[in-house]
């Protein structure tokens, strides 16, 4: 799934059923604009913001959409009923994001499949919390109180957030920067008539809907697409707590961020050291703003981290990046005959000629990247 589409295969500028003059027929206004639209995606900073949109919005939207779904959650024909309305949902948004995926796989170019598949599974994990935030839409429908009521871990949260609305600082209990967000909230939404647990109610929606985007772009700093969603929504689905899902974010988040920020210790040479203090204030305001949002994986994770920094920080020099295989300027048979060594295709961009003189492998026209700008090798 990670590897259908087939490559374009021919030289830059090559004609398509056209003349042989090197320019595209059918060239025009739709022509230019798909070419500044190639152009845009070819940046790396878009295209992984435009994974964070996708996923942001199938994860809010699905949440949207299930406040449409009317029924009495009270009694079991209406919880049945929400359940299969939240059912038809999720095939309906997401069957149609499958077939999009298998269709740019064996139609189009191998650039146009690779944001697919970033899109597709950003959308993906987006709708996996999404449903599960549906869910607590729908099972709340009628109240404004929150999962829990008042008792319990949401009665504390709910005290703290007293406390801050009312300028009578913080118990100490939890950290402070979710109930300080309950609080900012009561105020805002609810004109700061103290109904903190009516905050908690919207916040313990968002934020289990969100859940599903935070943990996939935590594992995408580690891994591909398919690979951070294959991780992240077992993972996200399995520990979220919808009565509190702060704390559940920041466990499940909080494993591929250490191991980034690890990668990125061991790994200095080749930056200067603006970049390397920009990226560990990046990271140490991220890893603040966690500790504040929920600090007991902190606890937990700090022996484990203690004993394996030692070992991956570069006391001599960086690890630099993995080796590259080395690759020659052509197979060591006659072509045409078995296929090249996999290292001269990923890497060199190398490819055999056939007997009339035309590229036969997918690697062309790089050698380090396409036209556009994506890399043929591996990455991301």
């Amino acid at each position: 799934m990670t590897h259908l589409a087939p490559e374009a295969i021919g030289e830059p500028g090559a004609t398509r059923g056209g003349t042989g003059t090197g320019t595209r027929t059918g060239a025009g206004p739709a022509a230019a604009a798909a070419g500044r639209l190639r152009a845009w995606f070819s940046r790396r900073w878009v295209r992984a913001l435009a994974e964070v949109v996708v996923s942001l919005a199938a994860a809010l939207g699905y949440m949207l959409l299930s406040r449409h779904i009317v029924v009495n959650p009270i009694i079991r024909l209406g919880q049945v009923s929400g359940l299969a309305a939240l059912q038809k949902y999720a095939a309906v948004l997401g069957l149609p994001l499958l077939a999009l995926l298998l269709y740019t796989a064996y139609r189009g170019s191998a650039r146009r499949h690779a944001l697919a598949k970033r899109l597709v599974c950003a959308a993906l994990a987006g709708l996996a919390t999404g449903v599960i935030a549906g869910g607590v839409v729908v099972a709340l429908r009628g109240t404004p109180h929150p999962l829990g009521g008042q008792d319990g871990d949401p009665g504390v949260l709910i005290a703290m957030a007293n406390s801050f609305l009312h300028d009578e600082g913080m118990s100490g209990i939890y950290p402070p920067a979710f109930p300080a967000l309950m609080a900012l909230w009561a105020k805002i939404r609810y004109h700061g008539r103290g109904e903190t647990g009516f905050a908690l109610h919207d916040l313990q929606i968002f934020f289990t809907a969100v859940a599903g985007p935070m943990a996939y772009l935590a594992w995408r700093t580690l891994l591909r697409p398919f690979w951070a969603l294959l991780i992240a929504v077992p993972a996200t689905v399995l520990f979220l707590d919808p009565i509190r899902p702060y704390s559940h974010v920041v466990m499940i988040v909080l494993l591929p961020l250490l191991g980034y920020w690890l990668r990125q210790m061991r790994r200095p040479e080749g930056r200067t050291t603006r970049q390397l203090l920009l990226r560990g204030a990046g990271l140490g305001a991220v890893f603040g703003v966690l500790f504040l949002w929920y600090s007991g994986w902190y606890v937990w994770a700090a022996p484990g981290i203690a004993v394996l920094a030692p070992f991956l920080f570069p006391w001599r020099r960086g690890a630099g990046p993995p080796a590259r295989p080395a690759c020659s300027s052509g197979p060591p048979w006659p072509w045409p005959g078995p296929s090249p060594p996999r290292c001269c295709t990923r890497w060199c961009g190398w490819a055999p000629r056939t007997p009339t003189g035309t590229r036969s492998s997918p690697c062309t026209p790089t050698p380090a990247t396409s036209s556009a700008g994506y890399r043929t090798g591996p990455g991301r």
